[in-house]
């Protein structure tokens, strides 16, 4: 059978996600999840968004290596929820923690 026309399990997560006034349903593809700690790419070119991120590979004396995990597209309003939301994720993880309501 080729690539094409295989067949794939598609598991539904049972959630669903707004997109205007319908919703839509979410499914996962069992995409496997990196930890990136390297951007290797990030432009724009015509409203669309280029980035590119991998992990950093150091093995004893050996030269490092950037292995490239994720190429994502993605349109300016994308891209402008994803800086909200990456900001305030990153303004609440950098907030000292209240001790006073330590036990």
């Amino acid at each position: 059978m080729s690539d094409d026309q295989e067949n794939r399990v598609v598991i539904s997560t049972g959630q669903r996600i707004a997109i205007g006034d319908v919703w839509w349903e979410l499914r996962d593809n069992s995409t496997s999840v990196d930890y990136v700690d390297i951007i290797s790419e990030a432009r724009q070119f015509n409203g669309v968004i280029h980035l590119s991120l991998g992990g950093s590979i150091q093995d004893a004396n050996n030269l490092g290596v950037v292995s490239v995990t994720n190429r994502i597209r993605m349109n300016l309003v994308v891209a402008q929820n994803l800086h909200s939301i990456l900001g305030q994720m990153i303004s609440d993880a950098l907030k000292p923690a209240d001790k006073s309501q330590a036990n």
